[in-house]
């Protein structure tokens, strides 16, 4: 088989017959394994593999086969792969692989070419090179050929900006917007990346901005300020969006200051009331959100002339200052009030246009009590009476202390507030106070003791008015006037009728207060009775008489100590009780003191009513006031005659 031989072939190379490497002379006839496509032991390095291939001489026995073997090696031809299209990166990318614009069939170990012709690396840093498109080329050489594909890269600027291309404008109010504005950028379209920080916290935000003439800008929107205080902006990133390159910034921080607008509450404003014709004074205190400094504040009065108005340039100082409202303005006494429509602060030019804050203050009239009247109705003693000031219609309402005297049968004085209401008051002199009878007058001091407010009063003095005091005395029971008979089912009626005198009674059952009780009530034996004379004006006596009633049973005449013949209606006659039942022969003579026989009468006569033909009368037949002297004969033969004597009043 002769000897084993090798060769190297690429796969552009021509067939060649293996047989022809062997060496020593082979013997023709033998077998090639693996078998070749050609069937022979011609070898095509277009079809058949590299490797090792065996030729085989069968031997004849007793020799053995022969071998020799052909080791073959294929090259492939040289490959530079294919472009694949040119892409387009951005500059920010940094560094960027050449082999991935190859379709990746192409061999390593290949060179990289740039268009100058130098020869790079396949990983290029493009983060200084300026937009456009460049062409590479990638060479592969081998022992067989040499082979190079031409590949093209566009390059798009990254947006890029500095410290030095941003103007934020600050400081600014509370509730405004701010403007950023961005130089140095090519015209087209843009979006920026922003967080903040500090007194308002906000990541990530996105904005967009169009560049013109190398110049754009963007709002940061009021709503993303609403706290005071410094605020950071910080810039994130850019990103140009026409070709979505983005940068990536650093160290792009910007302080935004956002200033107080001026803001002050109801309880931090406060308007007194002043007397008209007066300067209105509005005080400002414990406004801490107004920082120190000049301050307007414009307001609105309705009513007012003007109407609208402002303070002027006023300091605040620790949240406290003041300004004034002229008189002029307000035509008429009354309640006003005071809107703030705007606060400016001069220092910062930050304006409030919406305080939200009114106070309502009155313009004091001046009271007067001109036309005013004093009255009071008569009162009783130890009751309280009520004093009435009416018509004082210039006098605003409100409370006012007031002092009054009284002078006459009662010395007093006292300060009391009162409250005066369209015109009208009242006050009540306590019944501590009217404790003696007879004429009081009732002074009011002059004006300046009455107080109602800083403006005083201007009038006259009141009128003083004089009264009578009532005293009412205690009532006088004639003698036996508090026993009745069983029979008779006395009432609170038949009590009166022993009350000497004419006046009305009223019985009650205490010496002081208590229940009144009415004519028509039975009397109760051992119950005791205060009586009261009620006069025409309402009063009563000051002290009750006390009565004891007896109800005893009437077995024997009731002879009374007195009457009163006086037209009243009650005890008008001198009555002896079951006389005419136990004695019906009776006889009765009525004398004087002088002993003069002045009546006569029995059974059949009419009561004595006080009258006689005889003897002293006043007007006509009436006997006069005193005691009268009877003999009573009781004609039943047995019973003596009865002496005794009789109270006749008028």
């Amino acid at each position: 088989a002769g000897t084993s031989g090798s060769i190297t072939l690429c796969t552009t190379s021509p067939s060649i017959d293996l047989f022809t490497l062997l060496g020593n002379s082979p013997e023709t006839g033998g077998t090639w394994s693996p078998a070749l496509a050609s069937g022979t032991g011609v070898f095509d390095p277009a079809v058949d593999t590299a490797g090792t291939y065996t030729y085989t001489i069968v031997g004849t026995p007793p020799c053995a086969d022969s071998t020799a073997t052909v080791a073959v090696t294929i090259e492939l031809a040289a490959n530079a792969g294919t472009f694949t299209g040119i892409q387009t990166i951005c500059n920010s990318t940094g560094n960027f692989d050449l082999n991935t614009l190859l379709d990746g069939t192409q061999q390593a170990g290949g060179v990289w070419v740039n268009g100058q012709g130098d020869t790079i690396t396949n990983i290029i840093s493009v983060t200084d090179l300026i937009a456009g498109t460049y062409t590479f080329v990638y060479t592969v050489t081998n022992t067989c050929n040499s082979d190079s594909e031409v590949v093209q890269l566009t390059i798009n600027q990254s947006p890029n900006i500095t410290i030095d291309d941003v103007i934020v404008l600050t400081p600014i109010c509370q509730g405004e917007s701010i403007t950023i504005t961005v130089f140095n950028l090519s015209n087209g379209n843009y979006s920026i990346n922003y967080s903040l920080t500090g007194s308002n916290i906000l990541p990530n935000q996105t904005v967009l901005l169009t560049a013109s003439n190398g110049e754009g800008n963007f709002t940061i929107d009021s709503t993303q300020l609403v706290n005071s205080g410094i605020t950071t902006l910080i810039l994130n990133s850019i990103t140009n969006s026409d070709t979505t390159c983005t940068t990536v910034l650093s160290g792009l921080n910007f302080a935004i200051e956002v200033l107080p607008i001026p803001s002050i509450s109801n309880s931090t404003i406060q308007i007194v009331n002043v007397c008209f014709g007066n300067d209105v004074l509005v005080q400002i205190s414990g406004a801490t959100n107004l920082t120190d400094g000049n301050y307007q504040f414009v307001y609105s009065i309705p009513n007012a002339n003007p109407i609208t108005g402002n303070s002027g340039i006023i300091s605040i100082v620790s949240g406290n200052g003041q300004f004034t409202i002229p008189s002029s303005v307000f035509p008429l006494a009354g309640v006003y009030t005071m809107s703030l429509i705007s606060i400016s602060n001069l220092a910062t030019n930050c304006i409030n246009l919406n305080p939200n804050v009114a106070v309502t203050f009155e313009i004091l009239a001046q009271p007067s009590i001109t036309e005013a009247l004093v009255s009071m109705v008569g009162i009783c003693v130890n009751t309280e009476g009520t004093v009435l000031i009416s018509n004082a219609n210039n006098l605003s309402d409100g409370t006012y202390q007031l002092t009054y005297q009284i002078s006459g049968a009662i010395n007093f004085n006292e300060t009391i507030p009162v409250v005066f209401t369209n015109g009208e008051t009242s006050f009540v002199i306590p019944s501590s106070v009217i404790n003696n009878f007879g004429n009081i007058t009732i002074s009011i001091n002059p004006l300046n003791s009455i107080i109602g407010n800083a403006c005083g009063v201007s009038g006259n003095t009141f009128n003083s008015i004089t009264i009578s005091i009532e005293e009412v005395e205690t009532p006088q029971l004639v003698e036996g006037g508090n026993s009745f008979c069983e029979d008779d089912n006395a009432t609170i009626a038949d009590l009166t009728n022993g009350i000497i005198g004419s006046e009305t009674i009223i019985w009650y059952d205490a010496p002081s207060s208590g229940n009144a009780y009415s004519n028509s009530d039975l009397l109760v034996d051992g119950v005791t009775y205060y009586a009261s004379i009620q006069s025409s004006t309402g009063c009563e006596s000051a002290v009750r008489l006390q009565v004891i009633v007896v109800i005893k049973d009437c077995t024997e005449i009731v002879i009374p100590d007195g009457f009163s013949p006086n037209g009243d209606g009650i005890n008008e006659v001198f009555e002896i009780k079951n006389i005419r039942t136990l004695y019906p022969n009776f006889t009765l003579e009525i004398f004087n003191r002088y002993g003069n026989i002045l009546y006569k009468g029995n059974a059949n006569s009419l009561d004595w009513d006080g009258t006689s033909d005889k003897g002293i009368q006043i007007g006509g037949n009436k006997l006069p006031v005193g005691v009268y002297f009877y003999i009573i004969n009781f004609n039943d033969g047995s019973r003596k005659p009865l002496q005794g004597r009789v109270y006749l009043s008028r």
